[in-house]
């Protein structure tokens, strides 16, 4: 995240990927959060197939690493059968979850937090809650934060005139986990396509 008015200094923890990625803001407030946050990891509960798949895949990573010095084609076999099932979950998501069908953000995101374009301003400490859909896995999450500044949007490919800066207050480990991959994951991508040019 940038800074505002030079009043707010970020120490930033965690890497961030700028990206752009489907997403849904409601203002909200803490009453709100405390009925509505729940930290255990129940990802099929509000409706994230794509989360708990995510999860699945890398717990398959370490089995199938065991498996392979003995069965190379048995992995093999596992591997294409796992791709399958991704490709059939990533359709039914696709075709069911609203949040696929909202228009992509410009973002720069990270486990702790993120910036994003926004239609109208915020104030700072406007506490709301977010709903992402990461590319990677079609993971969905629901976390909350705080707005941390709002400042015009300077951005050379603009779709909303503002920009925010957020930093999660509510979020599960889990979720914080499938945002640090879907980073990880991004970078390589930026990465390759930056030696491909």
């Amino acid at each position: 995240m940038g800074t505002n008015s030079g009043d707010f200094v970020e120490n930033r923890r965690f890497f961030r990927v700028t990206d752009e990625i489907s997403m849904m803001l409601k203002k909200v407030n803490a009453e709100y959060i405390k009925e509505n946050f729940t930290d255990i990891p129940e990802h099929l509960e509000d409706g994230s197939l794509g989360a708990e798949l995510e999860i699945l895949n890398q717990e398959c990573l370490l089995v199938l690493g065991r498996i392979e010095r003995t069965s190379p084609d048995l992995v093999e076999y596992l591997k294409i059968v796992e791709h399958k099932i991704n490709l059939l979950a990533q359709s039914i998501i696709k075709a069911s979850n609203a949040l696929a069908k909202t228009p992509l953000r410009h973002v720069s995101l990270s486990a702790s937090g993120l910036e994003c374009e926004s239609d109208g301003p915020h104030s700072k400490g406007e506490l709301l809650e977010i709903e992402l859909l990461l590319p990677s896995s079609l993971a969905s999450i629901i976390c909350y934060a705080h707005i941390v500044y709002c400042r015009e949007n300077t951005l050379k490919h603009k779709n909303h005139p503002y920009l925010i800066g957020m930093e999660f207050t509510h979020i599960r480990e889990k979720d914080r986990e499938l945002i640090i991959k879907h980073v990880v994951k991004r970078q390589m991508q930026q990465i390759r396509e930056n030696k491909e040019e």
